[in-house]
């Protein structure tokens, strides 16, 4: 199973691109969330929807599903986000999508961080499952991590700052059932680049070429390769949205 990760919504082709009807109304919402929708909307700057419209002109299009994650936000006092109609086009280093397996993997040195702080970690044997590590346990307990606590293959990081990781545990409204944060993502890709040996990248950085020099030298042939790739990946992801103010989003 493979992730493909793009920053901006609009370089996600047709169906990224800001349409009519876009934000419009599920007929299934209740009247609190419509017209919290309707607040966050307005809040933005963004054009409102017809209250008229019998239903929406594309309900599982990344911007009306970024329309209702805003509702979210705003029903528990957090900043929404507003998603520029275009940014720059997103092509990250390394080709391809990134393998499911290297995004668990990059979780699991994540884990062992948490559970011990500067401590050196073993490298996960070929084959294995990163998830039957018993130290993942023990960091799900936590929702103050956003790049464990995030979907495997859809969902949002947003560039606006807040600690804890929003959850939808309906998956309904939010892609994925997680919302995360650019500025905290970044933040945590910095805690563990020295257990991968790797500088950490500041916010909005771009990623030096030596950097990606030894990453692309160590692919399929370090202990660490995968873990590497998606750290480079997500870094690259991070560094971009906090630059262009634009979303992370997992497909």
């Amino acid at each position: 199973m493979n992730l493909e990760v793009v920053v901006g919504l609009s370089n996600l082709g047709p169906e990224g691109l800001p349409r009519d009807g876009d934000l419009a109304f599920d007929p299934m919402m209740e009247r609190e969330a419509a017209e919290q929708l309707l607040a966050s909307l307005r809040g933005v700057g963004a054009r409102p929807p017809s209250l008229a419209l019998a239903e929406p002109a594309s309900p599982n299009g990344p911007r009306s599903m970024l329309a209702r994650v805003n509702v979210q936000l705003r029903a528990r006092g957090m900043p929404t986000h507003a998603e520029p109609a275009e940014a720059p086009p997103w092509q990250p280093t390394l080709p391809g999508p990134l393998p499911v397996e290297a995004l668990l993997r990059l979780r699991r040195l994540m884990a062992h961080h948490l559970a011990r702080p500067g401590m050196a970690v073993e490298p996960l044997p070929s084959g294995a499952d990163p998830r039957a590590d018993p130290v993942m346990e023990i960091a799900a307990v936590r929702r103050d991590n956003h790049l464990i606590h995030h979907g495997d293959a859809e969902g949002f990081y947003l560039p606006v700052s807040f600690s804890q990781v929003v959850h939808d545990p309906t998956g309904t409204t939010i892609p994925g059932g997680w919302v995360g944060s650019s500025h905290r993502l970044a933040e945590e890709l910095r805690e563990i680049a020295p257990l991968l040996d790797l500088p950490p990248i500041e916010d909005g950085t771009a990623v030096p070429q030596h950097v990606i020099d030894r990453v692309m030298r160590d692919r399929d042939a370090a202990p660490f390769h995968l873990e590497e790739r998606a750290w480079l990946l997500h870094t690259e992801a991070a560094a971009a949205s906090l630059r262009h103010g634009a979303a992370i989003v997992y497909r």
